[in-house]
């Protein structure tokens, strides 16, 4: 049982409730270091958060009934939440989570909230903490976040963090969320990101044997099982906690430039995240049900089945019907092909420009193994590519985006989609400043990218292997305007930083492909002709996906003045 973090009961600052009443004062008195001024204007601020409309709730019984079944998971057990908040806004905000997926996958199951005896402090402040700073639709939610919730989550981590733990690993998920929604430097959000990896190989739990030593199949002592979420359920949630953090750690080394801190193969023999229809079970039985056994392992290596060299994917019955075991999956394939990049780059090597040396031979032998990895699991999410469904074809476009990147300029395409995309769509409907030392952590790293771009471009455009990614991009286009065509729902699912979310692993691999081909229609104006209108086109499709319009020129005119800027630019 890993081990559970009390909630402290002692409140630092006065503040009235929602309902008008004052809660004691506490005794301590504001030293020199924290002027009386700024006290009570932070109070002020808070109470007007607290004092909003959104959350005024009629007392009257006819009202209070409405209020309460608003919220489905409003229940007994919120006496357990901070009490410094009123219970309307603790409603509001696990609704918000258990309903709005804001990592794209609920990584906490309900019945650890509200049915447990004794739910975690991580797991509790956890939940407002992010739900409240992702809460672009009502600002006072976010004040309140940052001015209370935050904290005291940053708080609990730090008192919990010498007793290593799942619910640890999903705090910091957490931790790495909010810092992003709310700082300017990304450094907390990435520390975060590596605090919770090496957690992860601390308690060991990147193998089933690993789960099945922390959680194993047994009744509770006392014998009854009233309170005590089910072994498979903590397994189950260990396990999307894990390939969460997996794919944001292969996010992460790409943007930074840097290598990855868990191995690619580390989570070789850990059973993909089974079918959400199964894990929102609101009252989960305590055997375990029958349940897709995939791995890594099976999907790259599969045992003869009747159904031929492939095992069958799983059910597809998500939001957007997509299975959420796509985007770990997915995110291993970009992992390989981009810590191929970090790793020959370190070399002073680069996929298009190789030797014909055996060190050449020897990276274009690893890309044709990361070309089989690729098109395996394609197959497996496609049935062959035999499958027309929307799942279907999303699957196909993401290997599809996943190629050209493989072929595509390298660390210089993730910095350009950082600053192209980033900074400029994702962070603008969180905050009128997005963070800025992405990009620049990648400056650091390889100091004369920026001024090399121009450079590395050129000689990409000049090579076979850029033919290849234009081609494998715009197929990535055509597939996603298929998928829409057939079921224009799937856009909630691959457009949510555009929507105003954090873009998930998906959009941003989805992205950086149109990246590409944006660069490609820079390259032919460059090269003095006419803007391609079908590379734009295409481009817009991927950048959109069906969400609001995205201004694809004006992003193809500042990659040509970034190319104008670049010294060692010859186009040929």
């Amino acid at each position: 049982m890993p081990y559970q973090l009390q909630m402290a009961d002692d409140v630092q600052a006065t503040l009235p409730s929602a309902t008008g009443e004052t809660v004691v004062e506490s005794d301590r008195q504001p030293t020199k270091k924290r002027p009386l001024r700024h006290v009570n204007s932070r109070l002020a601020s808070l109470e007007r958060a607290l004092a909003s409309p959104v959350l005024t709730v009629d007392k009257s019984p006819t009202r209070a009934d409405t209020a309460t079944n608003a919220y489905p998971f409003a229940d007994q057990q919120l006496h357990r939440f901070p009490h410094f908040l009123p219970p309307e806004v603790c409603h509001k905000l696990l609704n918000r989570y258990f309903t709005g997926r804001p990592s794209h996958s609920t990584l906490i199951h309900s019945s650890m909230i509200l049915d447990n005896k004794k739910p975690s402090a991580i797991l509790n402040v956890g939940i407002l903490a992010l739900t409240s700073t992702l809460n672009s639709e009502h600002e006072h939610l976010r004040t309140l976040g940052k001015g209370m919730i935050v904290p005291k989550m940053k708080e609990t981590l730090r008192n919990a963090a010498a007793w290593p733990s799942v619910d640890l690993v999903v705090g910091f998920v957490f931790g790495y969320y909010t810092n992003f929604a709310l700082n300017t430097s990304s450094k907390d959000s990435i520390l975060f990101v590596s605090q919770a990896c090496a957690a992860i190989k601390l308690l060991a739990i990147t193998t089933e044997e690993g789960l099945r030593t922390m959680f194993p199949d047994k009744d509770p002592p006392s014998g009854n099982r009233h309170g005590i979420p089910p072994p498979w359920i903590l397994r189950e949630q260990a396990r999307r906690v894990v390939w969460l953090v997996y794919t944001l750690d292969a996010a992460l080394s790409a943007s930074t430039a840097s290598r990855a801190n868990l191995e690619a193969d580390e989570l070789y023999n850990l059973r993909i995240p089974c079918d959400d229809r199964v894990w929102s079970f609101r009252k989960p039985p305590w055997n375990e049900p029958p349940l897709d056994q995939h791995t890594l392992k099976s999907l790259l290596r599969p045992e003869p089945t009747t159904f031929g060299s492939l095992p069958v994917p799983p059910t597809v019955t998500l939001v957007g019907k997509v299975p959420c075991c796509l985007e770990p999956i997915v995110l291993y394939t970009y992992r390989l092909a981009t810590q191929l990049h970090v790793r020959l780059e370190e070399q002073g090597m680069y996929v298009f420009m190789l030797p014909k040396t055996t060190v050449g031979e020897e990276v274009r032998s690893k890309i044709n193994q990361i070309d089989i990895v690729i098109n395996n699991l394609d197959s497996f999410f496609s049935y062959g590519g035999t499958a027309q469904t929307a799942s279907a074809l999303l699957s196909m476009a993401l290997f599809s985006a996943v190629r050209a990147i493989l072929r595509g300029p390298g660390i210089a395409l993730e910095r350009l989609w950082i600053k192209l995309v980033m900074e400029s769509i994702w962070m603008r409907n969180f905050r009128a400043e997005a963070p800025r030392d992405l990009s620049l952590w990648i400056d650091q790293k390889r100091p004369g990218l920026g001024t090399q771009t121009g450079e590395l471009l050129a000689a990409w455009s000049a090579s076979p292997a850029f033919l290849d990614s234009i081609k494998d991009a715009s197929c990535t286009a055509v597939l996603i305007s298929q998928a829409l065509q057939i079921d224009p729902d799937i856009t909630l699912y691959i457009s949510e930083g555009v929507r105003g979310w954090f873009g998930n692993a998906l959009e941003r691999t989805l992205q950086i492909c149109g990246v590409i081909l944006i660069l490609a229609a820079a390259l032919s104006l460059e090269l003095g002709l006419p803007m391609d209108s079908q590379l734009v086109a295409s481009a817009e499709i991927i950048l959109r996906a069906g969400g609001p319009p995205v201004d694809v020129s004006e992003m193809v005119l500042r990659v040509v003045g970034e190319l104008q800027q670049s010294p060692n630019f010859h186009p040929s």
